[in-house]
């Protein structure tokens, strides 16, 4: 009973995958647009905070300021995200790490 079950399952899994895959190849390919390389955006970033700072805020409107918030949040955002391509490990990593060097040597 549960055998037939699975291989019902198993059976619509596979089907739907094989649409899938027929849909995909008949997707009219997408032109492909020119990516803008990290460090030229990153400048194009860091140019449009300058411009923002250097706005006379006194003559905007709340609504104005509201946005530019936004923005500057959105762009440190992206700074950030742009900046933090290390590797983390945790101290549980990190004893585990410590653990087994000091066992193997």
């Amino acid at each position: 009973m549960n055998n037939k079950y699975i291989n019902i399952f198993l059976f619509l899994f596979i089907l739907n995958s094989a649409e899938i895959k027929a849909l995909n190849k008949t997707q009219i390919p997408m032109a492909k647009t020119e990516i803008p390389s990290d460090s030229l955006r990153i400048s194009h970033l860091n140019s449009r905070l300058a411009e923002i700072q250097s706005l006379n805020k006194k003559e905007l409107s709340f609504n104005e300021k509201t946005k530019l918030k936004q923005e500057v949040k959105a762009i440190h955002k992206e700074l950030r995200s742009h900046a933090g391509r290390g590797i983390y490990i945790s101290a549980g990593a990190l004893v585990v790490i410590c653990i087994l060097l000091i066992i193997l040597l």
